[in-house]
């Protein structure tokens, strides 16, 4: 029987500026209508989400504009859970961990960083795991069509919690290497801890909307 596992944080109340998401009541019940409807304000890049080529790209191409198993298909789980607080993923780390990716599928960067820090802190971003850029250029000669990861990704995340003495030369790396080059990212995944597979099909779904570099999304991998 086949196993079905979300690896998509839930949507809700959030200090940071980027998470926020605001909740009107349109029509209620308890004010006379026979419906209840609410609207729902977000950022597009809020919780678990999707980035397509205009999130880093002038003129790139939007969510609606991409191929849509961009997100869907074979996805490649990379363990470098033994990453420790502000380590660097490597090309190294790749080669030694990610031997079994084929070209066109999804890699998976798996830390287990949902597990160790959670995302209601600012330590989650300060403190994380990050993917260097020779990490990011190992996997672009694999010829991956997507790249997911349950950390944020970009050593820059961190910046607005520094001092600007502390931060780094870094900026953003998955960004300016996998997008220019048409491959969507997959932004704070969580629960990777509960797959038993290296290998699964994975499917990150977000409404047809049209025009946006990206969106927030429910993404489930499937085991069988």
């Amino acid at each position: 029987m086949s196993r079905i596992i979300d690896l998509s944080y839930p949507v809700d109340t959030h200090w940071r500026p980027n998470w926020l998401n605001e909740r009107k009541v349109q029509s209620s019940f308890d004010t006379g209508s026979n419906w209840y409807t609410s609207i729902v304000t977000i950022n597009c890049h809020a919780f678990t989400h999707v980035d397509a080529p205009l999130h880093k790209v002038k003129g790139g191409k939007t969510l609606d504009q991409i191929p849509l198993d961009t997100f869907m298909g074979s996805a490649y789980i990379i363990d470098v859970s033994y990453k420790g607080p502000g380590e660097g993923i490597q090309a190294q780390d790749m080669e030694e961990h990610a031997q079994h990716l084929q070209a066109g599928g999804i890699a998976i960067i798996k830390t287990l960083w949902d597990e160790k820090c959670s995302h209601q802190t600012k330590d989650f971003w300060i403190r994380a795991p990050y993917i260097e850029k020779s990490a990011c250029e190992w996997l672009l000669e694999r010829k991956v069509k997507s790249v997911g990861f349950d950390f944020p990704p970009a050593y820059s995340f961190r910046y607005p919690y520094l001092d600007p003495s502390e931060r780094g030369t870094d900026h953003y790396s998955p960004h300016e290497t996998f997008l220019p080059k048409g491959i969507g990212t997959i932004e704070y995944l969580c629960n990777l801890g509960q797959l038993q597979k290296n290998v699964v099909q994975l499917f990150a779904l977000y409404p047809n909307i049209v025009g946006v570099e990206g969106f927030p999304a429910r993404v489930i991998a499937i085991e069988d």
